[in-house]
């Protein structure tokens, strides 16, 4: 169950309960009240475990298809220097067990992908 300030941006956001996506979500509720950060009045979720491999949403290998990758929106973020904030503190506040990314920065796509990092097995 996702708290009220992380939301999916549809129904067609699938989250697969996995180890990984435990920690994720544990880590980004941890953020949302902190003061120190300018957050959106709540977080949005563009990418769970949707799709399979081969059909071109996600890379053949991504963690996406095993319910270990999230992407989070960041165009609701009140600026560029908000987002990047936020990216810091989720690496941080997860560490070097996952890999963080801020993709696509200055195009409408921008967001933030998170996943265990590459060559872990997450158990």
């Amino acid at each position: 169950m996702l708290k009220s300030k992380i939301r999916a941006k549809s129904s067609s956001v699938a989250l697969t309960p996995t180890p990984a996506l435990f920690d994720i979500l544990q880590a980004l509720d941890s953020l949302l009240d902190r003061s120190d950060l300018t957050l959106p009045s709540y977080v949005v979720l563009t990418s769970g475990s949707e799709g399979h491999p081969g059909d071109g949403i996600h890379a053949p290998t991504s963690r996406h298809y095993t319910g270990e990758a999230l992407d989070i929106r960041t165009k609701n973020f009140v600026s560029l220097e908000a987002a990047k904030g936020f990216y810091k503190a989720l690496q941080t506040a997860l560490g070097p067990a996952f890999y963080v990314a801020f993709e696509f920065v200055g195009t409408p796509n921008a967001h933030i992908h998170v996943q265990p990092s590459r060559g872990t097995m997450y158990v």
